[in-house]
């Protein structure tokens, strides 16, 4: 990809139409997309709203090696979220010697994340959230938008949404949503092809 032949060219406008495909159908900036477009132009930054990855699981797991915070600092994780979005966040806790602080649903029955039980853990030492959009045992669906705005409450604090239950059955508008981090697995979502009949016909 890259390459000024002509394979070379259709290669990256396919790789191109892949992650407008990516950025059209959850609703991202397809302007600031990831991939070849952060090493293209040499010297200069770009933000990404959308990367691609293997899996949930691997991007979070690069995600949390590549972030880095102040020892001390609190990391809120949900204690019905999926594997995926907790060991990534224990083992950078274990290596920068940050605090962790469970978040768990007050109702027992249909146990549901709630932003107002949020709340009480929040202080001015978080610096992340993780928690799924949608249960992947219970189904049950939580409220992003609002726990964004509880979460974003702490300044520079983040939000991390695994949504891996949640993308298959429902629309995604991450800008609505107000998230920081939002990942799901394609090759879990019914609509993979009408996203490959929507790359491979542009």
């Amino acid at each position: 990809m890259g390459g000024s032949y002509a394979v070379g060219k259709k290669s990256m406008a396919l790789y191109d139409a892949g992650y407008a495909a990516a950025a059209k159908y959850i609703n991202a900036l397809e302007e600031n997309i990831g991939g070849i477009h952060i090493y293209s132009e040499i010297g200069t930054t770009t933000d990404c709203e959308v990367v691609l990855g293997a899996s949930t699981t691997q991007l979070f797991r690069n995600l949390s090696l590549a972030l880095e915070f102040s020892p001390g600092s609190e990391l809120i994780l949900s204690k019905v979220d999926h594997e995926s979005n907790i060991s990534p966040w224990l083992d950078i806790a274990a290596r920068q010697k940050l605090t962790i602080k469970w978040w768990l649903p007050k109702r027992r029955e249909n146990p549901k994340l709630e932003a107002s039980d949020l709340k009480e853990l929040l202080s001015e030492k978080i610096v992340m959230v993780a928690c799924t959009h949608a249960s992947n045992i219970l189904g049950t669906i939580h409220d992003i938008k609002a726990i964004a705005q509880a979460v974003h409450t702490v300044p520079g604090a983040l939000l991390c949404v695994d949504a891996v239950a949640y993308a298959p059955h429902r629309q995604i508008d991450v800008k609505a949503l107000g998230v920081d981090f939002y990942s799901f697995s394609w090759y879990k979502v019914s609509s993979l092809p009408l996203i490959l009949e929507y790359i491979l016909t542009k």
